[in-house]
């Protein structure tokens, strides 16, 4: 994918203010929906993510592995979106976070 096309990333939290290394989520919350910031600093793999709504993700930086019911395992790239439906679980895995290269 072009760089032109690629989303803004956002800045990432200071390492002091992480409450965990893998999925550290960060939400900004409206009335009608919210936005989820996850970031992770270090590698892990089949880490489980459900949201209770239709979610559409967006992947911002790094590199992502998806497991999703019924389909095979994808990668996923910045520039990409999923749309997730209700209580559908993820698996993720990140096979090259780390405190240097976050996803």
């Amino acid at each position: 994918m072009s760089q032109a096309c690629l989303p803004t990333p956002v800045a990432l939290r200071h390492p002091d203010q992480l409450h965990a290394l893998v999925e550290n989520r960060t939400v900004y919350s409206l009335d009608a929906f919210e936005l989820n910031i996850f970031e992770t600093r270090q590698t892990a793999s089949k880490v489980p993510l459900s949201m209770g709504n239709l979610v559409l993700t967006t992947m911002l930086r790094g590199k992502k592995v998806m497991h999703l019911a019924g389909r095979p395992a994808f990668e996923y790239l910045p520039g990409e979106s999923v749309i997730v439906g209700e209580q559908q679980l993820m698996e993720i895995d990140f096979p090259e976070a780390s405190a240097t290269n976050p996803t």
